[in-house]
């Protein structure tokens, strides 16, 4: 009885291992643990009662495969394409271990035929093997979460090539462990466990590179956007520039008019400025006209949505262009806004601080933030469940400070968001 109890439970690993995988890949990254758990429990008794019959029958790689292809499109509603190729590559895997298992106790027991007493009857060298391929399975599991696995996704009609090749390369392996458990079937089932492993990187790696081009592109598309809004800002901004700069020339023409006794031509006149687009002319903060204007822009936005903002700013100079300040402190604003707007309860504030060191330039955005952060390739993230979108703000400053050798730093503590710019210039 103890034998099968064992047995159980290392099937309940493989298939809950196997759903954990599912839902890192499928489930954009979280894993559904209730539904998880009992989807495994359910594919576990199945494949341990077919276990009963006969070690490693056909019948059991079916029934597994179509076990996790059905919970993972009911559960994390993957595509049947897609969780076919992903029960099928995690199956595969399973035999891989299992066989290079065998194959490391025939040769720790010195005997080429160690499969028959593993496979074919209940002891405490069965036992052995349960326990060698679990840990197996437990190290590999690690490597695929923390390296593999993360926005990982199987879409490809090229993974079936690899997964097709695969089949016929283990099928030829395990019907070699069973007649000859030696050190060149270890070797064997080494290879073949690093080739998949390796492939399912290479995977991993080209579904990275694809998503950041296509995040790079939403960036620059968004800069473009933000930078042509700024440019308009601007020029209302120089027309505000020029009309106050001619307001005494107004003020003496009125004055004349009122001289000679033409008052209507004085009131015509007045009329006319107030049509004028003379409006409240933006506050230097910094002596950088693009970034000035910036600062009033975003901070009226801010306070129509009850945001309150202090800006301290000294006059600086940077070599950024429009457009880069636009990507830097318009985003930064942005992010800080959109934090704000999140917070339930609590002030809703922002805090910009601009000043000069020397030949430093240190540019400092903090705002009220209510949820936690957490970290993802390098980067502090939102943990809301879209995130189509986050994140691409962050990428677009990086560019920027990274372009003139600057220095970007993010912190989250006690409900207070902070990203500070450092510029050598």
């Amino acid at each position: 009885m103890i034998f099968q109890a064992v047995e159980l439970l290392a099937t309940f690993a493989e298939a809950l291992a196997g759903m954990m995988i599912i839902g890192k890949i499928s489930g954009e990254g979280a894993v559904k643990w209730r539904k998880s758990l009992a989807a495994s429990a359910g594919l576990s008794v199945v494949v341990w009662m077919l276990n009963q019959y006969k070690l490693f029958s056909p019948w059991i790689a079916v029934v597994s495969v179509a076990g996790f292809v059905i919970n993972a499109i009911i559960i994390y509603k993957t595509e049947l394409a897609e969780a076919m190729l992903i029960a099928v590559t995690y199956v595969m895997l399973l035999y891989i271990i299992d066989f290079l298992s065998i194959a490391v106790l025939g040769v720790i027991f010195q005997r080429e035929q160690v499969a028959d007493l593993l496979i074919n009857s209940f002891s405490f060298e069965r036992i052995g093997l349960i326990i060698l391929a679990k840990a197996l399975l437990g190290f590999i599991y690690i490597i695929l979460e923390r390296y593999i696995l993360r926005d990982m996704r199987f879409r490809t009609w090229k993974a079936w090539i690899g997964v097709l090749i695969g089949l016929g390369l283990i099928y030829w392996f395990m019907n070699n462990t069973l007649s000859k458990a030696d050190g060149n079937m270890v070797l064997t089932g080494a290879i073949l466990l690093a080739l998949l492993l390796l492939g399912a990187y290479a995977a991993s790696e080209r579904l990275s590179h694809v998503r950041e081009k296509g995040e790079l592109t939403v960036v620059v598309e968004r800069s473009s956007i933000m930078a042509e809004d700024y440019r308009e800002a601007t020029e209302n901004y120089r027309k505000n520039q020029i009309f106050y700069h001619d307001l005494k020339n107004h003020h003496l023409i009125i004055e004349e008019y009122l001289k000679n006794g033409e008052y209507e031509k004085a009131r015509q006149y007045m009329e006319a400025l107030e049509t004028a687009e003379g409006t409240e002319l933006p506050k230097r903060w910094t002596g950088i006209d693009a970034l000035d204007i910036l600062l009033e822009y975003k901070k009226k936005e801010a306070k129509t949505l009850g945001i309150k903002v202090e800006i301290t700013a000294v006059p600086i100079c940077l070599d950024l262009s429009e457009q880069e300040i636009t990507a830097v402190l318009g985003n930064a604003f942005d992010n800080a806004i959109e934090a704000c707007r999140e917070v339930k309860n609590g002030e809703k504030w922002i805090g910009i601080s601009i000043r000069k060191v020397r030949e430093m330039t240190f540019i400092k955005v903090s705002n009220s933030c209510e949820e936690e952060l957490e970290g993802e390739r390098g980067r502090l993230v939102s943990k809301k469940q879209d995130k189509s979108l986050h994140g691409l703000g962050m990428i677009s400053m990086e560019q920027v400070v990274s372009k003139y050798g600057g220095i970007m730093d993010i912190k989250w503590e006690d409900g207070i968001f902070c990203v500070v710019f450092l510029f050598f210039c």
